[in-house]
């Protein structure tokens, strides 16, 4: 997986630097054209009624029932979300017209990033390293929280049993939660000083 997840990793990085507005521009077209087809779908299709069950209802010719039988709300709002759709759709045009030259910009600084990347490719890991890090440290805390717990008071019968606190105890397990939540975000700070000083 981690090789695969690399290599297609390094595939990404190449189509990037490429053709990074050609992917933004394909990207854009993809969702208007997905938004436009889908509120035409909505608007023209029939909705079926469905039973308690989850099985479409049979009317009485046998026939599945397509809103005959109180189907005018369901139509209703599959024509209120196709419109909904439509304006989406109208509002990534616009975006799309109104931004161009900011893609322009944008695709420059990507194209940047990935020179870089190519020129320091195991920054690609960085990440993969940073999540291993963290999932060890996370899983470490967690063995400590529960033995941390084992110091309450149990009380209580067969399955209904529960843990007793003292106000000290309390302010233990407070700390040991705010300490592992602050060496988890100084291994993610750590992570950003790193890739930050490389660049």
């Amino acid at each position: 997986v981690l090789v695969a997840a690399t290599a297609l990793g390094y595939a990404y990085l190449f189509l990037l630097r490429a053709v990074a507005q050609g992917l933004i521009w394909i990207a854009t077209a993809v969702s208007m054209l997905v938004l436009l087809w889908s509120g035409y779908k909505l608007w023209f299709s029939e909705p079926l009624m469905m039973g308690p069950d989850g099985q479409p209802l049979v009317g009485p010719n046998g026939l599945i029932d397509t809103g005959s039988m109180g189907g005018d709300n369901a139509v209703s709002i599959h024509r209120a979300i196709a419109v909904v759709l439509w304006i989406l759709a109208l509002i990534v045009a616009l975006l799309a017209c109104c931004f161009g030259n900011s893609v322009k910009l944008s695709t420059a600084c990507v194209r940047q990033g990935v020179i870089v990347m190519w020129k320091m490719p195991l920054m690609l890991a960085a990440p993969f390293v940073k999540a291993l890090v963290k999932t060890i440290l996370a899983v470490i805390f967690l063995l400590g929280w529960v033995h941390l717990l084992s110091i309450g008071e149990v009380t209580g019968l067969g399955l209904h049993r529960t843990l007793k606190f003292t106000g000290q105890q309390w302010m233990y397990l407070i700390f040991y939660v705010y300490t592992a939540f602050w060496i988890l975000q100084y291994v993610s700070a750590l992570y950003q000083f790193a890739i930050a000083y490389c660049v």
